[in-house]
């Protein structure tokens, strides 16, 4: 036996990699880039395949697990320099979650053609440079999880984790963003509604995916204005609005059919006058509701015709009283601002209320009423 030749028995630092790199992929792959890469999926397969947020890790963690096991197979390095097998895997997984936020019809690999070869190329040589310092070494450096050994492994592997962290897609809105529209795509629409108002984020994308989850909900005209809103306009086809999960010719669809959408994007333009003209024609309600000019003398009408115009009145009265939330809120404040509306049709606490909003100071408003059509009305871009 020779007594200079390195002992490599020990495998504390293999199993330290392992566990490290199975550790790190989980996490990271699971809990933290799963909706960049059912997008990612998603474009590269142009919408045809759909990705599994369970089986895709896994899928990834496996592949990647056997590449390790292969090239430590090839190459033959060992002990301090076990952790460079690893590199190829890291690559990887940093290529595949290095999505750019802006990718919403094919996937760009931008830089990575000429860095990935590169890398490679610098890893090769790496390799070989260990391999020409591993046939000449002596020094078993120690064994165990606390030795040498298992240190320098140890370091290159955070090394490689963070290069990973740092170069794959980590744009927290875009994370968001694909969040919102994989739940959305599972027609969880409750949970990206949640979601979105837990990010307490505003911009625009996020705000347009949660009016198209509201408006599948049949909820937009309720709780549209409960969450604060910044942009301009939630039609799907503004300027600067892209999906990448969900096709936008199906949100845009969704628009034009939906009613409710767009009798609130009237109201997010604040265009009120326009707003109670569209509801009036398409609720079918009575557009003679405004309230009738007192100074009139009233023609006698025969009884029939009065009973007919009173049960006319009371159909009215209950169509109007069912009214989503925020189109009553804004009626009563069209009432205030604009023409007077006949008082049976407006809803009486939602008057009263109004009324104790406008004697209110400004931060009673914005915190007694926070969440009213009325709040962003008087409010939004101030």
């Amino acid at each position: 036996m020779d007594i200079n030749k390195p002992k490599y028995g020990t495998s504390s630092y293999r199993v330290a990699c392992a566990v490290i790199f199975v550790s790190f992929s989980i996490i990271y792959l699971f809990h933290y880039q799963t909706n960049v890469l059912a997008a990612a999926q998603h474009i590269a397969s142009g919408g045809k395949t759909h990705y599994d947020p369970v089986i895709g890790p896994l899928l990834i963690i496996v592949a990647t697990g056997l590449l390790q096991r292969g090239v430590r197979a090839l190459s033959g390095l060992r002990g301090i320099f076990h952790a460079l097998t690893y590199f190829p895997s890291f690559l990887i997984i940093t290529i595949i979650t290095d999505l750019p936020s802006k990718a919403d019809r094919e996937i760009n690999f931008g830089a990575w053609i000429w860095t990935l070869p590169l890398l490679l190329l610098v890893w090769a040589g790496a390799v070989y440079l260990a391999k020409q310092y591993q046939s000449i070494e002596t020094d078993t450096r120690g064994g165990g999880l606390l030795s040498q050994e298992t240190g320098i492994n140890m370091t290159m592997m955070l090394a490689m984790m963070v290069m990973t962290c740092l170069i794959g897609n980590h744009n927290r809105e875009f994370h968001r963003c694909m969040e919102t529209e994989f739940l959305i795509s599972e027609k969880e629409y409750d949970r990206a509604i949640g979601a979105v108002e837990e990010y307490n984020s505003d911009t625009q994308n996020l705000t347009i995916l949660r009016a198209y989850a509201l408006a599948k909900k049949h909820k937009i005209g309720d709780e549209m204005f409960k969450f604060p809103i910044r942009t301009n306009s939630i039609i799907p086809s503004s300027k600067g609005f892209y999906a990448v999960i969900i096709p936008m010719d199906n949100i845009i669809g969704e628009y034009k059919r939906n009613i409710d959408w767009q009798l609130t994007e009237m109201l997010v333009k604040k265009n009120i006058g326009e707003f109670y003209d569209n509801l009036a024609f398409f609720y079918g309600l009575d557009n003679n509701a405004v309230a009738p000019d007192s100074t009139k003398q009233k023609s006698a009408k025969p009884v029939t015709v009065k009973k007919q115009n009173e049960y006319q009145d009371s159909l009215t009265r209950i169509k109007w009283m069912a009214l989503p939330l925020h189109y009553k809120e804004a009626l009563v404040l069209y009432n205030d601002k604009v023409r007077k509306i006949r008082q049976d049709f407006l809803d009486p606490q939602l008057l009263n209320s109004y009324n104790q909003f406008l004697r209110a100071d400004n931060e009673t408003k914005l915190k007694r009423f926070k969440g009213t059509f009325w709040v962003y009305f008087y409010f939004k871009n101030e």
